[in-house]
C-alpha cells in the first residue's frame, strides 16, 4: 500500500479544530454540569413541595372521609328516625281513623240521646204535671185537716184567764182529717206580726191549757213567749181529758199536722214543736216522720225516754206477770173487735194505776208501740231541747241522758241537742212530773234556749 503524507498544514489545522471541539466539549460539559445542578435542586424543591402538598391533600382526603363515614352515619340515623317517624305516622293514622270511627259513632249515640233527652223531656213535664196535681192534693188534704177551723168567743169553761198588756189570746176549733174535732187556743203579741210561732201538745188526760194538776205552768211560758214576740198555738189532741188513755197512738200525729196546717195557714213559716210527757213522744214521732222544713226546733219537757220499756219496768214492779197480762188481754179485745175496751186490770201511772184501752196499751205501751223517743229521736234533723226537773219521780235521772245519748251516737241526724236540769231540793214525787214548783224556771229556761239557738 502506498503511504501518502499529510500536508503540514492540514495537519495543524485538524489539530485546531480537534482541540477546538475538546474545548467546546469541556465548555458544553460544564455549561450542563451547571445546569443539570440547577436543575436537580429546583427538581428536589418541587418534589417537596409536592409531597407536602400530596400529604396535606391526603391529610384533607381522610378528613373528607371521616366527614364522609359521619354524614353516612347520621343519613343511616337519619333515615332508621324516618322510617320510625312513618311507622309513627301510621299509627298515628290508624288511631285517628279509630278516633273518627269513635267520633262517628259518638255522634250518632248523642243524637240518639238527644232524641232521648226531648222524649224525657216531655216525659218530665208530665211528671211536673202528676207532682203539681198531687200537691194540690196534699194542699187540699192539709185544708181538709182544719175544714172547720175558725175562730169562737171564749169557752165558759175557761175561767179567770188574765190576758196582760200587749198579748192577746184567740181559741179556736178546728177538725182533723179523719173527722175529729178538737179545740185550741193561740197566744200571739198584740201589735205586731210574730215571725215564729210555738205549738204546743200536752200530756196524758191535759189539754191546750195545760195539765190538770198544774194548769198555769205551760200557759205561764206561752204568755211569755207572747210578750217576747213569738205566737203560741196550744191544742188539744185526741186522748185530752175524758179521753185519756183511749185513743190510738199512731192517729196522734193527724192531730199535729192539723195544729201545723193552723199555724201556716196563719202567715207562720217558722214552727217549734213543743210537748210535755206524752206530748214529747208524739212530737218525737211526727218530727222524725213528716221532717217537715217549717218545723226549725223541738222542745221536749218531762220527756219519757222508752214508754213500753217503763211500762214493763213498773209494771213487773208492781205485780209480776202483769205486763204481759196486760199485752194478752189488749190484744185478744182488739182481735175481738173491741179496740176502746178498757183492760181489767189497771196499769201503772204518774200518780196512781190507771185504766186503759186496748188499743191505747198495744199502739203506746206494748213491744209493739212505736212510741220510743230513744229511736226516733235519732231522726230529727233540726236542735232539740230537752228540760227535766230534778224532783220528777215519773221520768228517772237517767232518761234524759239516754236520749241525748242517742241523738248524738254516729248515725245520728240530730245538729244540736241540750239538756236542762231544773234544780230541787225536794224529793221525787209526781209534782216534779207536773212542774210544780218549777213554773218560772221553766219559762226561763226555754225563753233562755230560744236566744241561744237564735230562733225567732
Amino acid at each position: 500500500m502506498e503511504s501518502k503524507s499529510i500536508p503540514r498544514s492540514m495537519k495543524k489545522s485538524a489539530m485546531s479544530t480537534i482541540v477546538a471541539v475538546i474545548i467546546t466539549a469541556i465548555l458544553i460539559g460544564s455549561v450542563v454540569g451547571g445546569a443539570g445542578y440547577v436543575y436537580s435542586t429546583q427538581t428536589d424543591a418541587i418534589a417537596a413541595q409536592l409531597k407536602s402538598e400530596n400529604s396535606r391533600l391526603g391529610s384533607q382526603v381522610r378528613t373528607s372521609q371521616d366527614e364522609t363515614a359521619k354524614l353516612s352515619s347520621q343519613i343511616v340515623s337519619i333515615a332508621d328516625d324516618n322510617n320510625k317517624l312513618k311507622s309513627q305516622l301510621g299509627a298515628a293514622q290508624d288511631e285517628s281513623n279509630k278516633l273518627k270511627s269513635s267520633n262517628d259513632k259518638l255522634n250518632s249515640q248523642i243524637k240518639v240521646a238527644d232524641d232521648d233527652n226531648s222524649k224525657l223531656k216531655a216525659q218530665v213535664s208530665d211528671l211536673n204535671k202528676k207532682v203539681s196535681e198531687v200537691n194540690e192534693k196534699v194542699v187540699a188534704l192539709q185544708r181538709s185537716a182544719i175544714v172547720s177551723y175558725e175562730f169562737i168567743p171564749q169557752p165558759d169553761n175557761i175561767k179567770q184567764l188574765t190576758v196582760p198588756a200587749g198579748v192577746k189570746v184567740r181559741f179556736l176549733k178546728f177538725t182533723t182529717v179523719d173527722g175529729l174535732k178538737l179545740d185550741g187556743w193561740l197566744w200571739e203579741p198584740q201589735d205586731k206580726k210574730a215571725n215564729l210561732a210555738i205549738m204546743f201538745v200536752h200530756g196524758t188526760g191535759g189539754n191546750y191549757t195545760g195539765s190538770t194538776t198544774n194548769p198555769g205552768a205551760v200557759p205561764l211560758l206561752q204568755i211569755a213567749l207572747a210578750s217576747k214576740g213569738y205566737a203560741a198555738l196550744a191544742i188539744n189532741d185526741r186522748q185530752w181529758g175524758p179521753n185519756s188513755l183511749k185513743a190510738d197512738f199512731n192517729d196522734h200525729p193527724k192531730d199535729l199536722a192539723a195544729g201545723v196546717s193552723i199555724l201556716k195557714s196563719l202567715g207562720y213559716s217558722n214552727i217549734i214543736l213543743h210537748g210535755y210527757s206524752f206530748g214529747s213522744e208524739n212530737v218525737v214521732m211526727y218530727e222524725s216522720v213528716t221532717r217537715d222544713p217549717a218545723i226549725k226546733a223541738v222542745i221536749l219537757g218531762g220527756a219519757t225516754a222508752n214508754r213500753p220499756w217503763k211500762m214493763k219496768l213498773l209494771s213487773e214492779a208492781l205485780s209480776p206477770g202483769l205486763y204481759g197480762r196486760l199485752y194478752t188481754t189488749a190484744k185478744d179485745f182488739v182481735a175481738q173487735g173491741k179496740p176502746t175496751a178498757i183492760l181489767p186490770e189497771k196499769m201503772p201511772f204518774v200518780r196512781a194505776p190507771v185504766n186503759v184501752g186496748a188499743l191505747t196499751f198495744i199502739t203506746a205501751y206494748s213491744p209493739e208501740s212505736v212510741a220510743v223517743s230513744t229511736t226516733n229521736i235519732r231522726r230529727i234533723p233540726i236542735p232539740i231541747l230537752i228540760i227535766r226537773a230534778q224532783d220528777d219521780s215519773w221520768v228517772l235521772p237517767f232518761e234524759p241522758q239516754w236520749m241525748v245519748g242517742n241523738a248524738t251516737a254516729i248515725g245520728s241526724e240530730v245538729p244540736n241537742v241540750k239538756f236542762i236540769q231544773l234544780p230541787s231540793d225536794k224529793a221525787l214525787s209526781p209534782n216534779g212530773h207536773t212542774l210544780i214548783g218549777h213554773e218560772q224556771a221553766y219559762r226561763n229556761a226555754v225563753l233562755a234556749w230560744l236566744h241561744e239557738m237564735k230562733l225567732g
